[in-house]
């Protein structure tokens, strides 16, 4: 509930401060006089789209501010899930506009973004206004309101089933995608096997390109790499009758040095050291005489390596890339991608058996929530021309039509439309094509007062309710507004005596002009400001002592009316 409203600079109001409390609020004023402006502040409280022209002239922002209670345990649970701490079912909305056209807004001091408000606020306010009546009007909705009024019967079927149509959607769009690139890449496929074969049929082996290389440098120099090898050997062990090669003088060194050792310690050490050296020459020259053996020029070996080498370079131009290495793991992509497109119809299937299984569960949901909307939609047809009747809509009968193709949907399987029959022998029609204001504003009087009571919204507030009619029917709609404000808080700006006169709070708004400014003004009104302002509405400006005593006596009963409510 609102319990206070903090304007400023907001359009012709300066400053503003109000306290509010429950029941029937009714706000009075002439024409023109801002009453609109109060709730255009309320609904950008409570976030709705922010206009620079929101600004008062000269300013360069704007600042409402409002103290709520929490009357219910949705927006309390939200509060919790957002962090947002509150005491004692308090909290204090705010939210600033600035000349740039961005505003801010806060909950009991925290910023949150507008999708948050707009959420949460829902849960503590409702103002009915000329597009909520467009929402109304549209068959798209109707389902929602069947399904609120519903929800104790409906109990945890409409979630259910919304989980489930959650993965059938996801199953469905992965079988539409398979779908797509089963037909398109039917191409791909046989590009990816052309480079498939291109590559494999090379036979590449992982490390081959060192290799060939190392072979094409031994078999390219391989004269000059022998030569040098048999001088390495000549001189390490060749001999001739003239002189010693280096491996027999390491011999002789070896066995001077042993003849000294016991004599010489470090005789010993270098003996050691030259003996080792003496096994490992000898490895090495066994090794040398093997690689210059080993060491052919073998030009026909040499001209295989060469063409592999340049093919394989060739084959790396063509896919772009720098090493066989890369190409290697080039063709292991093209492998996976072209595994996966033979595997589609392997995934197709498997995709098209869990889409059966949940299409079973789907239908047995929505056939269950189906039954119980049908019997629900009885009870709303009884509740709504009940309410039809008790403000002077006798004649007007409502239809609720549930049909089913067993196609899936978000809210399920049925599609759901309200028609209207204002007249007895007419025919029903669709809710958007009832003519008459006064009719169509009472049957969304009904609305309100059905669903309200369902979604325990704490506020609400009402505009331009009272289009159209007059006389009882006025009377009959101010009760109707009244019973809705025993159970909460209403504000209802209106033009008509019959509703104003089962007020319980009155705020009248007027204009004035200061030092070359309009102001607009708003204050809670005494009880004769309250009775001068109701003779207004029906005498004009011209107020006579019968006007008078005509607002009192239109007050007078509505007391006795409200007491039997």
């Amino acid at each position: 509930m609102l319990l206070k409203l903090n304007i400023d600079n907001f359009a012709l109001i300066d400053h503003a401060s109000m306290d509010f409390n429950k029941g029937f609020n009714i706000i009075l004023g002439e024409t023109g006089s801002g009453k609109s402006i109060l709730i255009d502040a309320i609904n950008f409280l409570i976030g709705g789209k922010f206009s620079k022209n929101f600004l008062r002239t000269g300013e360069s922002k704007t600042y409402v501010e409002g103290i709520f209670t929490l009357e219910n345990e949705q927006s309390k649970l939200m509060l919790q899930n957002l962090n947002i701490p509150f005491q004692d079912d308090i909290i204090v909305i705010s939210r600033e506009g600035n000349s740039l056209g961005k505003s801010f807004a806060k909950i009991n001091n925290r910023t949150v973004v507008l999708s948050v408000l707009r959420d949460f606020c829902k849960n503590i306010m409702d103002i009915h206004e000329q597009h909520e009546t467009q929402n109304a009007l549209n068959s798209c909705n109707h389902i929602n309101y069947l399904d609120s009024f519903s929800r104790n019967a409906l109990g945890d079927n409409i979630k259910n089933y919304k989980v489930k149509y959650s993965e059938y959607a996801s199953i469905r769009s992965k079988i539409d995608d398979l779908e797509i690139k089963k037909n398109q890449d039917i191409r791909k496929k046989e590009f990816l096997k052309f480079q498939l074969d291109d590559i494999s049929k090379y036979n590449i082996i992982k490390g081959e390109e060192e290799q060939l290389l190392e072979e094409y440098k031994v078999l390219n120099n391989a004269e000059t790499i022998k030569n040098k090898l048999s001088l390495c050997h000549e001189l390490l062990y060749a001999s001739n009758d003239n002189e010693q090669c280096a491996f027999d003088l390491i011999n002789e060194v070896v066995k001077n040095l042993r003849f000294i050792e016991d004599n010489y310690k470090e005789a010993k050490v270098l003996a050691d050291s030259f003996e080792e050296m003496y096994y490992v020459m000898e490895d090495n020259i066994r090794r040398i005489k093997t690689m210059e053996d080993d060491t052919v020029c073998d030009e026909i070996q040499l001209n295989a390596i060469n063409e592999r080498l340049y093919n394989l370079e060739g084959l790396k131009k063509k896919y772009n890339v720098s090493s066989l290495n890369e190409l290697l793991e080039y063709k292991e992509k093209l492998q996976i991608e072209y595994d996966e497109l033979e595997n589609i119809n392997i995934n197709m299937e498997e995709l098209l058996k869990e889409e059966s299984k949940v299409k079973k569960l789907l239908l047995e949901l929505g056939e269950r929530i189906h039954e119980i909307r049908l019997k629900e939609s009885e009870k709303l047809k009884y509740n709504m021309e009940e309410q039809f009747k008790f403000v002077g809509l006798e004649k007007v009968s409502i239809n609720i039509q549930i049909s089913t193709d067993n196609s899936f949907m978000e809210n399920g399987i049925d599609k759901v439309e309200f028609f209207i029959r204002t007249n007895v022998g007419e025919p029903f029609k669709p809710l958007k094509e009832i003519v008459s204001g006064g009719e169509l504003s009472r049957i969304m009087l009904c609305f309100k007062s059905t669903f309200s009571n369902v979604e325990n919204i704490p506020s609400m507030i009402f505009d331009e309710i009272d289009t159209g009619i007059s006389g009882v029917t006025a009377q009959r709609v101010g009760e109707k507004m009244f019973s809705i404000s025993k159970n909460r808080q209403v504000f209802c700006i209106t033009h008509l005596p019959q509703i104003a006169c089962f007020f319980d709070n009155c705020y009248l708004v007027w204009k004035v002009v200061e030092n070359e400014k309009t102001y607009s003004k708003i204050k809670l009104a005494t009880e004769d400001e309250i009775i001068n302002a109701i003779a207004k509405m029906q005498a004009g400006d011209n107020i006579s002592k019968l006007s008078v005593e005509h607002a009192k006596e239109l007050i007078e009963n509505a007391k006795k009316i409200k007491s039997k409510v």
